[in-house]
Formats: C-alpha cells, structure tokens, sequence
C-alpha cells in the first residue's frame, strides 16, 4: 500500500508530467491512499490559485479522482509516532519540516510506504518506507 506526498499529486496536475509517475500511479490506483494532511495541503493550493483554466483542471481533478481515494486519518496513533519522530530529529540535530513528519506518521502508523520526490526530507526518520516513483 502507498501512500502519496502531495508532490506527487502536483506532478499529475501539471501540463506535462513525468512520465514514470503517471504510469506508476495508474498501475498502483487501486492501492493509493491519501493523507487527510496531503488533502489540506492539496485543498490550500487550490483555493488559493487565481481563477483560470489551471485552477479548474486541478478542482476537476480534486473532485473527480482524488477524493476517490481511500482517506486516512491523523489518529491518535499517528500522534505518538508523530512525536517521537519530531522528538528524534530535534535531539539529532535535522529537523523535519511539521506537515512533513505528520505525512511520514500517518504512512508509518498504517504500515505504507511513502511516495515521495523529496527523499532527503525523510531519510532521517527511523522505520520509514520510501519511494520515489519520479526516477
């Protein structure tokens, strides 16, 4: 099971994205799920984007195949993992960017593997399962 960082879905929105992650997305569908944080993230963008032909091919896009997908929760679980994770990167001295180590919890809580185009963000978490479907 996957779960994607919004970079991800970014890149399927673009005019021309790679070509490796639209693949690997259309074969693995059936077996994304989507952080209700990477949702937020996904959901702030929009709203803020200027009215224009960008901003309704990605609201299509939202609507349509994203909301589709199986939503996971920040619990109480992915609270504690948060914790220690953010209590780990703070005593080594790599700080983790907040939203970021709540995405690498929610993944690591539900025993995922996270999709990812910034590895470097999360390579110091302990325990994570990384991807990265854009090479």
């Amino acid at each position: 099971m996957y779960l994607l960082d919004t970079n991800v879905f970014s890149e399927i929105t673009k005019p021309f994205p790679n070509k490796k992650v639209i693949e690997t997305y259309h074969y693995r569908l059936n077996q994304i799920y989507l952080a209700t944080t990477v949702w937020q993230e996904l959901s702030y963008g929009y709203q803020i984007l200027p009215e224009g032909r960008k901003k309704q091919d990605i609201q299509k896009f939202l609507t349509s195949q994203i909301v589709t997908l199986p939503h996971l929760n920040y619990t109480k679980a992915c609270a504690d993992i948060h914790a220690t994770i953010r209590a780990q990167a703070k005593s080594a001295g790599t700080p983790i960017a907040f939203v970021d180590s709540q995405i690498a919890a929610i993944a690591m809580a539900n025993d995922m593997v996270l999709i990812t185009r910034n590895i470097k963000n999360f390579a110091a978490i302990t325990g994570l399962k990384l991807a990265n479907w854009f090479e």
